[in-house]
């Protein structure tokens, strides 16, 4: 692990850096989902609600606030400044010729694609310590064509994760440099302020910063496996307190220019705050620490010094985070600390939340640390034996690769570190594999299997998932529920608890996911200009429409939605829960849309047309009789949405009818299973 090829600056590399550029692009352009200037269609929260805020907000001075969701009260964002920044000032240039919402939006779909380049920038400064510019160069492309990595940081999908995860490499690049770098102060200072940016950009950076802080203490502790220093040397000493000062000093400045919506100095743990201040306040006490304690521990054998020093560090670390959990014991509970337990059940299933359970998503997300992994592993092998620096090394490096592999396989938003973290390793594989001298072994073919198995994987799952029936739960149950049920006591639960079976016993409405939403969300967009003439007010039509499409709505319809897929806005998940999942339209659905001043309902109805026979709540009958006295269909896509509009607003040109292409062989409206109520206008065809 001793270095083979330190950079000085990046000479000679150029050539190396432009083709990584070169290939992210391409990749980009071949595999990804959109195209430069436009954004993903998908679900993402954060795509659209970041290009809401930059838009239509002053997010510097709104301390979170946000009218787009959770309608008409509105809700609060727990998002910082760094990514807005970041998309404002690449904005900054178009709004010289464009429009502000043309400008951001071309920004947008930038911005996550420029902070991959940075991520693949670091990746190889990492690597080039290691090996020589190609090899260097073929380990970072396999790294960010990992899909953990490129999905964040594809064009078209403006989000924060890919600025977290660049923060966090550069993090480790300068922890390198502190140790094998030329100017080591600047390193240090470095570190501290791109630490700080980390947390400042989200709190899901802490497990990428402390392991990279691991591995740094294991680097010196090994490095001194064969020496007996008397004090501890003075510039590591030094180097150490700048880092850790520097680091405090950024995070203080970036709670007092961004302080959370509940006050200054208030604990949230879904974003930079005091909690995050006493992590790096913690954490400056053992990167202060740690160099004196090592070299005070000074016994005769240098392995009984080896495994004293390991023992004394390790106790100083868990002193660190105890003092920490005792400042702040809800710490690991993390965003749930921000929603009530009727919340949980959904929190814990979104998809970035959940461990990794079938091989297909292992072999898709984890191929990059499994690679990785295995060219550690043969690193290892190749060492001679005995006990030596280099194969301790090699341990640490191993250990702290799996920690962050089985962060990742655990909650897959935390993968990419993974992915990141043992990028620097896999250029050894195939460099290995080829010395066996077989054809087949060889780079060309080794690093083209490297890069295409993932891809290969997601077009099988793809289309096996295409083939299965579909099933749906239009009754999602909570975690409690479902335990009940399985007992047959969940009658008598709703009996002793509330004196009989709920109205909306639902968690979630499972039933809403359905329906490919974004062909409805243009054809809405086309149709809302005239629904808002006819409300004869400048304000923004109020949507209650499941979870999933809310963003995009509210970016591309103009409109204000009840529901979006946003931990901090339970009101409107709670209100859409229980609009959705009501046995009967009337009463707690009615008092919604009235308290909520509803002007549009979207009801996915392609569960009871597939599948006529299912029980159903209230709202799907509801949607396919055309509505009541005081809402009738504006747009209807045949066996897949019902769109529901305030009857004062819809004109003679009401319901418009959108047959999806996939549906053209059942486009009757009569066999779908709608009808019009009697006040109902004619249809039109479009």
């Amino acid at each position: 692990m001793t270095p083979t090829a330190k950079p000085t600056i990046w000479q000679g590399d150029t050539l190396y850096l432009f083709a990584i550029v070169v290939f992210a692009l391409g990749w980009n352009l071949v595999f990804g989902e959109a195209w430069p200037g436009s954004l993903v269609e998908s679900i993402y929260t954060d795509t659209f609600t970041y290009m809401i805020r930059v838009t239509e907000a002053e997010w510097w001075s709104d301390r979170g606030q946000f009218a787009a969701y959770n309608t008409p009260f509105g809700t609060v964002l727990h998002w910082t400044f760094p990514f807005p920044a970041l998309i404002t000032a690449l904005a900054a240039p178009f709004a010289l010729i464009l429009p502000w919402g043309d400008a951001v939006a071309i920004a947008g779909s930038f911005s996550s694609f420029l902070c991959l380049i940075a991520v693949a920038f670091g990746l190889y400064r990492l690597t080039r310590y290691l090996t020589t510019p190609g090899w260097a160069a073929i380990g970072t492309v396999v790294a960010i064509s990992c899909q953990p990595i490129f999905n964040y940081g594809q064009l078209g999908r403006p989000d924060h994760h890919m600025l977290a995860l660049a923060t966090v490499v550069w993090f480790w690049v300068a922890l390198a440099g502190m140790e094998l770098g030329e100017r080591r102060r600047l390193a240090s200072i470095a570190a501290g302020l791109v630490a700080a940016l980390a947390l400042w950009t989200t709190p899901e950076t802490m497990p990428g910063l402390v392991g990279g802080i691991a591995l740094q203490i294991w680097y010196r502790l090994c490095q001194n496996l064969e020496k007996v220093v008397v004090s501890a040397p003075t510039d590591r000493l030094i180097n150490d307190g700048i880092l850790a000062v520097t680091w405090l000093l950024g995070t203080t400045a970036a709670v007092l220019i961004d302080p959370p919506f509940e006050g200054q100095w208030a604990p949230a743990y879904d974003r930079i705050s005091i909690v995050h201040l006493a992590f790096v306040c913690c954490t400056g006490m053992l990167l202060v620490a740690r160099s004196p304690l090592a070299q005070a521990i000074n016994p005769s054998l240098p392995g009984k010094r080896f495994i004293q020093r390991v023992l004394a560090t390790g106790i100083l670390g868990l002193s660190v985070v105890g003092l920490f959990l005792f400042a702040f014991p809800e710490s690991p509970a993390g965003a749930l600390n921000h929603v009530s337990p009727a919340m949980e059940p959904w929190i814990s299933a979104i998809q970035e939340m959940q461990p990794a359970t079938k091989i297909t998503d292992i072999l898709i997300n984890y191929t990059g640390p499994i690679f990785g992994l295995i060219a550690l592993a043969l690193l290892l092998e190749d060492q001679e034996e005995g006990i030596s620096v280099q194969k301790l090394l090699l341990l640490g490096v191993i250990g702290c690769c799996a920690g962050l592999t089985l962060v990742g396989i655990i909650h897959y938003r935390f993968s990419y570190y993974a992915v990141a973290a043992v990028a620097p390793f896999i250029f050894h594989l195939p460099k290995r594999l080829a010395e066996y001298g077989h054809e087949w072994l060889q780079p060309d073919k080794t690093v083209a299997l490297m890069l295409a198995l993932p891809l290969v994987t997601v077009a099988i799952n793809k289309a096996v998932s295409e083939e299965r029936e579909p099933t749906y739960n239009l009754f999602g149950r909570s975690a409690v529920e479902l335990a009940l049920a399985a007992n047959g006591e969940l009658e008598q639960h709703y009996e002793q608890e509330i004196g009989g079976r709920p109205n909306s016993p639902a968690t979630f409405p499972g039933g809403q996911a359905a329906c490919d939403s974004f062909p409805m969300v243009h054809q809405l967009a086309e149709i809302v200009p005239q629904l808002s003439v006819a409300s004869g007010s400048d304000q923004k039509l109020n949507g209650m429409f499941p979870q999933n499409p809310g963003p995009a709505l509210v970016y591309t319809a103009g409109i204000r939605v009840v529901a979006a897929p946003y931990h901090r806005n339970e009101d409107g998940l709670l209100a859409s829960q229980s609009f959705y999942s009501a046995y009967e339209i009337e009463g707690v659905p009615q008092m919604i849309l009235e308290n909520r001043s509803i002007d549009l309902v979207g009801v996915c109805v392609k569960p009871v047309i597939d599948q006529p026979d299912l029980e159903r709540p209230g709202v799907y009958s509801w949607a396919l009789a055309g509505g009541d006295e005081d809402y009738a269909p504006a747009l209807i896509i045949p066996g897949r949405w019902v769109i529901l509009a305030r009857r004062s607003l819809l004109g003679d040109w009401a319901p418009v009818f959108f047959v999806d292409e996939r549906d053209l062989e059942d486009a009757n409206t009569e066999e779908a299973g709608y009808s019009n109520s009697p006040a109902a206008p004619e249809a039109n065809q479009e």
